[in-house]
């Protein structure tokens, strides 16, 4: 539903920073969950959410296995 325009997209808009086009900009966003899946308890429809990726969940595969910042 809504999504920020941070510092690095401005610079890849620049071409001060290397992007692969085409590129959807802003990596903060927000949204309504539409869907879950069976195995999903933390979350319903209709939850609001925010994320920031610079930020660890500690839940998933990654975070589990201490590659946070691995994608």
């Amino acid at each position: 539903m809504a999504s920020g325009i941070c510092g690095t997209d401005v610079h890849i808009f620049q071409g001060e920073y290397l992007g692969s086009y085409p590129i959807i900009p802003g990596h903060e966003f927000a949204g309504v969950i539409e869907q879950v899946g069976s195995m999903v308890t933390r979350f319903k429809v209709g939850d609001r959410v925010a994320v920031e990726p610079n930020l660890p969940c500690d839940n998933c595969v990654n975070c589990l296995n201490n590659r946070q910042i691995s994608a």
